[in-house]
């Protein structure tokens, strides 16, 4: 089974936050990601759908019961 590999961008937009807040979770090792080399030097990271949505899954506060 493949997963699809999300841009940064994508990835914000699938978490719902700003792509300032995804590199910083990303540098601090909070959300898996991985490094493709893109030309000579430059690197790009892309972000496994299944990992972001096991992130969501882990990191989710129930919601309280409606009274």
């Amino acid at each position: 089974m493949q997963t699809k590999l999300f841009s940064v961008k994508e990835a914000a937009d699938f978490l719902g936050v700003a792509p300032s807040t995804l590199y910083e979770k990303a540098s601090e090792g909070k959300i898996p990601f991985v490094r493709l080399w893109e030309g000579r030097r430059k690197t790009a990271i892309r972000f496994a759908q299944d990992a972001l949505e096991e992130h969501i899954r882990k990191n989710s506060i129930p919601a309280s019961p409606a009274r």
